[in-house]
């Protein structure tokens, strides 16, 4: 399992100022970026028999693909998370040398606890109710449920594995990422109230301690993979979990993608007008971000470098391109014109924190159950039934868990907002913070 960020800024413009992109005001083309990384991610956690035979080796290719690079679509959100939340702090800081950390946290809570905590119950249910199956892996059946899920209630899940692993690996290790973003989010406010701090004994130590901090972060991020890989960590193979979870999901091992979201954010913040004059290249950006994705791997081992070490900050940095792609041409007035592929897969990103809770356990449970039925492994046509029911199944149950919870607690926290002191928005025409 690989779990790939829930990004969770809404990507809006407001409706009093900017430019609106689509009926409802959303930055469409930032939409899709997270639609297509949370599209990548369930197809790479896709995983049936394959059709036998020379006909489907095409389609071994492109599976084979995905397992490869699919996991790298969290870097892209959390770069496009960083770049939202940690963009308005940055601001927020900017235009009046002051941080409502109380406010943001609240805000945060609203956003993400509900479809979370709803999520988890229902996958409590579940798994309580399906206890006897699980029998073929532990012979302890007694709170199963709780054994398994504990890590999640606490947000501990990148950390500590629910037990047996086999049965908590399969319901919710995909939230690890989750678990990333909330630490993050819980330090992130705290580092930059030391930077407002500063900014009482002068000014220009705002400037200065801002764009210091960020890069603290990420240097802590590589710092600590550079430290494990010196003690003697191994990455394990792509089918070693143990390692990979050990590896690859702690919060103080991934804090440097979302660290490249936030400078990207102050860098929108401090030099809006040098960023924008890349506008008429943004096109050659979005090539360049998927070239640095794809080779990330490649360019540690040819530079001499540790991959491990590296792979993340070049996922990152090409995610940031993405992301700047995105934004650039939300910025551009065809971007009023947007196809419906676009609009499509932009409404996949609307939704995608939802769809990426239910997918596991059951959007998996579809696949699981009909491939089977299916006999997926006799015919390509049967493979690609079985994926569309999954995929089906995974909007479906994310589409009924946004509009039944999700988009209630958005409500509650902008009606608690009203009483608030009202947040300064992060840059014009890039998002509502009533909606982040």
């Amino acid at each position: 399992a690989g779990g790939e960020g829930e990004l969770v800024a809404d990507s809006r413009t407001p409706s009093s100022e900017g430019t609106s992109f689509s009926q409802s005001g959303r930055l469409v083309h930032l939409d899709a970026v997270r639609g297509f990384a949370v599209l990548a991610i369930l197809i790479q956690h896709f995983i049936v028999p394959l059709p036998s035979g020379p006909e489907s080796l095409w389609l071994r290719t492109v599976q084979s693909t995905f397992l490869q690079h699919g996991f790298k679509a969290v870097s892209v959100f959390f770069v496009l998370s960083g770049f939202l939340i940690g963009g308005i702090l940055v601001r927020e800081i900017s235009s009046t040398h002051s941080l409502n950390a109380h406010r943001f946290y609240v805000r945060r809570v609203f956003r993400i606890w509900p479809a979370y905590v709803v999520w988890l119950a229902m996958t409590f249910v579940w798994l309580w109710a399906r206890t006897p199956l699980w029998i073929v892996y532990t012979n302890d059946l007694h709170y199963l449920a709780l054994r398994a899920l504990w890590p999640n209630f606490l947000h501990l899940q990148n950390y500590v594995q629910g037990t047996p692993p086999e049965v908590w690996s399969v319901h919710a290790s995909h939230t690890w990422s989750l678990a990333v973003e909330e630490h993050f989010y819980l330090i992130l406010p705290l580092v930059l109230l030391c930077v407002v701090g500063l900014g009482r004994l002068s000014k220009r130590l705002i400037g200065i301690g801002l764009p210091l901090s960020i890069l603290l972060i990420i240097a802590v991020g590589i710092a600590s993979r550079s430290y494990l890989v010196n003690i003697g960590g191994t990455v394990g193979a792509p089918g070693d979990f143990q390692a990979q979870w050990a590896m690859n999901w702690p919060t103080h091992l991934r804090i440097d993608e979302l660290g490249i979201g936030v400078m990207m954010g102050y860098l929108l913040v401090y030099a809006k007008d040098v960023v924008l004059r890349l506008r008429p290249w943004r096109l050659l950006l979005l090539a360049l971000g998927f070239v640095v994705v794809i080779c990330s791997d490649s360019v540690g081992a040819k530079l001499g470098l540790n991959t491990y070490v590296l792979a993340p900050v070049l996922n990152a940095s090409g995610g940031a391109l993405i992301v700047l792609w995105a934004w650039l041409a939300d910025q551009s007035l065809r971007a009023k014109i947007v196809g419906i592929p676009v609009q499509a897969i932009a409404y996949v990103g609307v939704i995608s924190y939802a769809v990426y809770l239910m997918h596991f356990p059951f959007g998996q449970y579809v696949a699981y159950t009909s491939a089977p039925i299916i006999r997926t492994e006799h015919s390509v046509v049967n493979y690609f039934l079985c994926l569309f029911l999954y995929l089906f199944a995974a909007m479906i149950f994310g589409a009924a868990l946004h509009y039944l919870v999700e988009r209630p607690g958005m409500r509650l926290r902008d009606k608690w907002s009203k009483n608030e002191h009202k947040q300064v928005s992060f840059e014009k025409g890039l998002v509502n913070p009533s909606q982040t």
